[in-house]
């Protein structure tokens, strides 16, 4: 099993292709030990990985809890079939 816990850029560095690099990385590593791989994306990145071929399926709410982070907290849900495979 392969696990990248989290995933960031900083602003200066955005649309400049360096995380979809990164991400397509593990990717192949993926495809090389035929593996699945599943993420959590907020709505920034959702476009990033539908961009590499994940799909939706689904969403998440995680409700916010006082008085640390009051607001509630959405996630996009995508799923990468290894060598190309359907969903």
């Amino acid at each position: 099993m392969h696990v990248v816990d989290s995933c960031s850029t900083h602003p200066a560095y955005w649309r400049a292709g360096h995380m979809s690099a990164a991400l397509r990385h593990f990717l192949d590593i993926a495809n090389v030990d035929d593996v699945d791989v599943g993420v959590l994306a907020q709505p920034m990145g959702q476009q990033m990985m539908q961009h590499l071929g994940f799909r939706g399926v689904g969403d998440i709410i995680v409700p916010g809890y006082e008085p640390e982070h009051p607001s509630d907290v959405g996630a996009w849900i995508g799923v990468w079939k290894c060598n190309g495979e359907d969903l």
